[in-house]
Order: structure tokens, then C-alpha cells, then sequence
């Protein structure tokens, strides 16, 4: 169980970076092989994968000029997540599960500087549902 749940956690995180993998497959791989509980999972998951977007606020509050090179966001992916920040404000961070967007989400926030713990709070609660769901679908489907 734990290589499993060690797993899950490194393919969450790296799936919070700008690497393009999924790590629900990996979620979806071990629920259906019981491999751990499903709280446990879903809880590494989320915690992984947070993580790995708070690479992306710490990178963005320190380096973002640079990052938006290295990352290869578009100017226009970098001026739409910045655009929804400040539109929006910080509930749209409960976005930064969505594969392309939120990485620039999560830079977007280190950038204009939304403060640390309401970065944590909503995207902490974005990716916990999107595990959540995922989990409940996949179970329900195999039933």
C-alpha cells in the first residue's frame, strides 16, 4: 500500500506542474485494485497535487517574467489567468485542476500576489472535489 499510495502522491504532484500527465488515470488504477482506502487515496491525491500548485504560486511570487519563458505559456494563456484573477478573484482558483489553465492559474496567483493561505484555501477545495468526483464516478461505474 505504500509504494501505491507514494505513487499516487509524486504522479499528483508532477500532474500540478506543467508536465503533461494525468493523475487520475493513477487514481482510477488503484481505486479499482483496492489498493488503499478511498479516503486515503483521495487524500494523497489532493495533498500531492496541491502541492504542486503551490510550486506554481511560489515560482509566480518569485520569478513569473521568467516563468511565463520557461513554462511556454502563451501570452495570451498568462494574460487570460491573470485577467480571471483579478475579474473573478480568488474563487477561481478552484480551477487550477483543469489541465493547462490552472498551471497558468497557479502562476497567475504567485504573480499578482494573492496572499498564500486564500491561494491554499480554493485550490486546495478545487482539487479535493475534482478527486472526489473522480473516485465517486469511478466507483459507481464499477458497481
Amino acid at each position: 500500500m505504500t509504494a501505491a499510495l507514494s505513487g499516487l502522491f509524486v504522479a499528483s504532484f508532477l500532474s500540478a506542474t506543467v508536465l503533461p500527465m494525468a493523475s487520475e488515470g493513477v487514481l482510477i488504477a488503484l481505486l479499482l485494485a483496492g489498493s488503499a482506502p478511498t479516503a486515503a487515496l483521495i487524500a494523497v491525491a489532493t495533498l500531492g497535487n496541491v502541492l504542486g500548485a503551490c510550486t506554481g504560486w511560489v515560482l509566480g511570487r518569485t520569478a513569473a517574467p521568467w516563468l511565463t519563458r520557461a513554462f511556454r505559456l502563451s501570452e495570451t494563456q498568462r494574460d487570460s489567468a491573470l485577467a480571471a484573477l483579478r475579474r473573478r478573484g480568488p474563487p477561481v482558483l478552484l480551477l487550477t485542476w483543469v489541465p493547462f489553465v490552472g498551471d497558468a492559474l497557479t502562476v497567475a496567483a504567485g504573480a499578482i500576489r494573492v496572499p498564500f493561505l486564500v491561494f491554499l484555501g480554493w485550490t486546495a477545495a478545487g482539487k479535493l472535489g475534482r478527486y472526489a468526483v473522480v473516485a465517486w464516478l469511478t466507483l459507481a461505474a464499477s458497481t
